[in-house]
């Protein structure tokens, strides 16, 4: 099957997806599939067009049946599919020859498709369909970084994040005084500029990422606050200047020296790093830390494991028989889980999200514990960054506040929080 032109998902309409931008139309994406794609194709097809390359007949136009008494289409396997507009079936002939490698359908199922919801209206109409949910698009990044402008600056953080998300962890501290406050303040001004759907927003979370794994990298094992606050300086001038080739160099470079630290077989030394985690609140990577230095590992999935016994001997199975019968058995979703756009009562009014202010985000990054997220820092650093540095940790949890309050409120575009739900 050839690769998808864009990254929609089953919910998009690729109003705003890459070849929506750069001015094509979608040819192989997953809203195309199932008749939720506005970029798919702009006008009806002849009878000079429902024929391939090869002088035959297509696939659709072949097997379509129609018929007064009921509207059905007949796939290539001889699975039968209700159509509710048989008018529209013709102009989404693509989108249905390619549905059953995607959306598989079980053999006691009659999956109903509406086909009136789709952007291609029959002919005659007058186009009066509304969207739902309609995405909005970002804002145009006409900003200017440095000397740069902001498709460049785009592009180029588009590659320092492809680059930096297979790098080790290897970040300092971020240290006190001048710096630290200078590293925040860069940070705030970015989400900030994402809550406010400026000219950034479609590059500034994820600049944000990448901006705190690139100026953060430990230059060496032993180096010290005061060198971690000189090389600081030095890369937050350069990202300001839109340096950012240079700085990935850099980062290259110390990563291609990093080694796999060997675990310690000395008793005295793993107390040491026990206690160390102890005292900073980290208890559950402390109890990691010893799981991971005694005996055991992981399984194989091949691996013979005793399992519930019969009368008196175990019964061994493998672990992948085990984890497989861990997994829950797929069932439809529960209709009450679902939010649709014709209950107006699912529908959170925005103020409820004013609660969400700089005090919630400072209590949280106190009470939260764990390793690092999409932004490669983990609970600890984020709890520095929004509570020891005056104002501006107190405009940092502000900023984040407002992202917060954005994303619960309002529907923002897939691709200006990519980095976000990354998942990675």
């Amino acid at each position: 099957m050839p690769p998808q032109c864009c990254r929609c998902n089953g919910k998009g309409r690729c109003k705003g997806c890459v070849c929506a931008r750069s001015g094509t139309v979608c040819t192989n994406c997953t809203p195309s599939h199932i008749g939720r794609c506005e970029n798919y194709g702009k006008a009806a097809r002849t009878d000079e067009d429902l024929v391939d390359s090869a002088g035959r007949p297509d696939v659709v136009s072949d097997q379509l049946e129609r018929s007064n008494s009921q509207q059905t289409l007949t796939l290539t396997t001889g699975q039968e599919i209700y159509v509710e507009n048989m008018e529209n079936a013709l102009l989404l002939d693509n989108q249905i020859s390619n549905m059953e490698p995607v959306l598989p359908f079980r053999d006691n199922q009659t999956p109903t498709i509406d086909l009136t919801s789709s952007h291609q209206q029959p002919a005659g109409d007058s186009g009066n369909y509304t969207d739902p949910w309609p995405l909005p698009t970002c804002s145009q990044p006409d900003f200017q970084w440095g000397q740069l402008d902001g498709q460049t600056f785009c592009k180029m953080i588009d590659t320092a994040y492809n680059d930096i998300i297979h790098w080790k962890r290897n970040l300092f501290l971020l240290p006190s005084g001048a710096a630290g406050k200078s590293f925040i303040q860069e940070i705030t001004r970015l989400l900030q500029a994402f809550a406010n759907g400026s000219q950034l927003e479609s590059i500034a979370l994820k600049a944000s990422f990448v901006m705190q794994i690139l100026l953060l990298q430990k230059p060496s094992k032993k180096s010290k606050s005061k060198d971690h606050i000189s090389h600081l300086k030095r890369r937050l001038e350069l990202w300001k200047q839109g340096d950012i080739p240079l700085l990935i160099q850099e980062g290259r470079c110390i990563q291609r020296y990093l080694h796999n630290r060997p675990r310690p077989s000395d008793d005295n030394a793993i107390a040491r790093n026990f206690g160390k985690m102890m005292e900073q609140g980290k208890v559950k990577s402390a109890l990691r830390y010893l799981s991971r230095n005694s005996t055991g590992g992981v399984l194989n999935l091949d691996d013979m494991i005793p399992s519930a016994s019969s009368g008196s001997e175990p019964v061994l199975r493998s672990t992948r028989d085990v984890l497989q019968d861990k997994h829950p058995t797929g069932k439809p979703p529960d209709p009450s889980s679902l939010l649709t756009s014709s209950s107006e009562t699912n529908i959170l009014n925005p103020i409820l999200f004013e609660n969400l202010n700089a005090d919630t985000i400072r209590n949280a990054a106190m009470h939260t514990q764990g390793s690092a997220g999409p932004s490669g820092l983990d609970s600890f650093a984020w709890r520095r960054l929004c509570c020891s540095f005056g104002s501006a940790s107190h405009d940092l949890c502000s900023a984040l506040a407002a992202v917060g309050r954005r994303l619960c409120s309002s529907l923002v575009n897939p691709e200006s929080i990519s980095a976000l739900v990354a998942c990675r």
